[in-house]
């Protein structure tokens, strides 16, 4: 299968047409869409007519765009959505929308009110490393607790600052994959930000509620859906990871949390997924230092004087990596070398016959 069908594949899971399926902002790239016979309950944050509107001139297939069943622009889901059908659906697909949602817990709870008890819920989630959140850090527990306990419904004025100031394209690309070599740029002027400030302040009127809200990696993530399960916030767990090497992963959640009361083995579990997370981080860095800029835009020849120079000095500097090595090792060496000569256990010279 292509990697497009494989993504299709993983989002839908077991599900079958005559399944019941509530899809989250599918807008005008639906998953499971009505018009191949998918029994599929839509939710979006305006109408059909809106949202067909909003995407004119984009460049998108906005005939795609299928009717809306439930309006939801604020608030908990399940208060969206009739009560008759709670507890009606087999399976939720949410595609580049956990990162939006202003209570990424409160959103699961809700979630739980809608499935059936045995249901999943599919999300396709961007990787901060391979999209505009390049330089932005990854997001925490500790803010998702925060948010959920503040029954947050908007994005904060922080937000919405560090997308408009620290979003990049590579060499226009909103999103690229593993590997790409481009040049950064950021997205807003700094003057255009300055403009902006007053709109920043929490008394203003938000300057749209649209943003990224949230930051992942996948052992990010990992962790984030981790913790707020065995601190009883949430009763999910994360059943399956999947990544085909694109700027998104998938993660299929389960209902359940087997809860660990060993505390060595939440800490222990808890440090593997850091550990993960900072590896993911590393490489990520590497990949900027090796370029000695986040990205390149084109290979440069041996002819390059600019690439020559940049050789020279990437060699230089490991030269001088390698003599700060071998000056750490000088002592123990010596004194390793004096106990062999104390032993006499000095090397023989070649050609001894013993």
């Amino acid at each position: 299968m292509a990697a497009g069908q494989d993504r299709v594949a993983i989002l839908l899971g077991a599900a079958a047409p005559e399944s019941r399926i509530i899809e989250i902002g599918p807008s005008y790239a639906p998953v499971a869409p009505k018009a191949a016979g998918w029994h599929t309950h839509v939710v979006d944050h305006v109408d059909q007519a809106r949202l067909r509107i909003k995407y004119q001139g984009a460049g998108v297939p906005v005939d795609r765009i299928e009717p809306v069943d439930t309006i939801w622009d604020r608030g908990q889901l399940d208060r969206a959505v009739p009560e008759a059908l709670h507890g009606r659906f087999d399976r939720l697909i949410a595609s580049h929308v956990i990162e939006h949602l202003p209570d990424p817990a409160g959103f699961l709870n809700a979630a739980a009110r809608l499935l059936k008890p045995e249901s999943e819920i599919a999300l396709a989630v961007p990787d901060k490393r391979f999209c505009f959140d390049y330089f932005r850090t990854p997001s925490t527990t500790g803010e998702m607790i925060e948010a959920y306990f503040c029954r947050r419904s908007s994005p904060a004025p922080r937000d919405l600052w560090n997308q408009l100031a620290y979003s990049v394209t590579a060499d226009g690309a909103l999103a690229w994959p593993p590997g790409m070599t481009a040049t950064p740029r950021l997205m807003s002027e700094f003057s255009q930000l300055k403009a902006l400030l007053p709109s920043f302040a929490p008394s203003a009127p938000a300057l749209h509620d649209d943003c990224h809200i949230w930051r992942f990696t996948p052992a990010g993530f990992t962790l984030v859906l981790f913790e707020l399960g065995q601190l009883g916030i949430i009763d999910w767990h994360l059943h399956r990871l999947e990544y085909l090497g694109g700027f998104e992963f998938f993660a299929i959640l389960r209902r359940g949390v087997p809860v660990l009361r060993d505390m060595a083995a939440v800490a222990s579990h808890r440090l593997d997924l850091l550990g993960r997370q900072q590896r993911e981080q590393y490489e990520h860095v590497e990949l900027a230092k090796a370029a000695e800029r986040p990205f390149r835009s084109q290979a440069t020849g041996p002819d390059d004087p600019a690439a020559l120079f940049a050789q020279l000095e990437q060699q230089g500097r490991r030269l001088t990596e390698l003599e700060q090595v071998l000056t750490r090792l000088h002592g123990p060496l010596a004194r390793a070398a004096w106990v062999l000569r104390k032993l006499g256990l000095r090397r023989r010279p070649h050609g001894s016959g013993h």
